[in-house]
């Protein structure tokens, strides 16, 4: 679709643009509206799905930076390390087994949270998910799955304000869906050679994942 890589902040712009045209309600124009819209106007006209594959074709934002065969309480494991250009933070990916010959490998990806993963805080009220080592230990015993740890840019006020705002803060979290996280796990799946998998996660849709032709087969919550 969008074949000219020197116009992304003019797609950007359509986009965003289209999106916010109000029909005859008080409310933003659903998909009828803007396809009609677009043949009116002689415009061009793609989903979410479009522009996330777009850009994530034309500006790769993560590269392999070290990959090393490590040990770890749950056993031997893959240990890829990838670098963000656009925030020089890192992400980690552990990797059991031979993914490339496992068409469904179990994925689990998620931020790295000191507080849960490191100190193994728990939230009362609320059910206990995938934590770090939960995904990983689950995997060792299955053989074959990914899990990616994704860096985030932080300091000491960040991390002061995450603790004193625990454990509100990380309810509100676990329901937003971060597509910075998102994208950057994709990119790092696709790097892989992942395009299908079960997802340690409770079930939920996840917005425009077609955009990088990965496919969840499944879903396994935490029994």
């Amino acid at each position: 679709m969008f074949t000219n890589p020197a116009v992304p902040s003019l797609v950007v712009t359509i986009f965003l643009s289209i999106g916010f045209i109000f029909s005859e309600i008080p409310s933003m124009a659903r998909r009828p509206e803007l396809e009609i819209f677009a043949e009116q106007h002689k415009l061009k006209m793609g989903t979410i799905a479009d522009l996330i594959e777009y850009r994530t074709l034309h500006e790769q934002s993560v590269e392999l930076s070290i990959s090393k065969q490590i040990d770890t309480d749950f056993g031997s494991f893959l240990l890829h390390v990838f670098h963000d250009l656009i925030d020089a933070s890192l992400h980690y990916v552990l990797v059991r087994g031979d993914i490339d010959k496992n068409s469904e490998p179990l994925v689990r990806v998620q931020t790295i949270d000191p507080l849960r993963d490191v100190i193994g805080t728990l939230i009362d009220n609320s059910s206990s998910g995938w934590s770090y080592r939960r995904s990983m230990e689950h995997i060792a015993k299955n053989g074959c799955g990914v899990v990616v740890l994704i860096g985030q840019p932080s300091d000491t006020k960040t991390e002061f304000a995450a603790v004193e705002s625990f454990p509100e803060a990380s309810l509100l979290a676990s329901d937003a869906q971060n597509y910075r996280v998102i994208g950057t796990g994709a990119q790092i799946l696709r790097t892989l050679g992942i395009t299908k998998m079960r997802l340690l996660s409770e079930p939920k849709r996840f917005n425009a994942l077609s955009g990088f032709n990965l496919e969840i087969t499944g879903f396994e919550s935490l029994g």
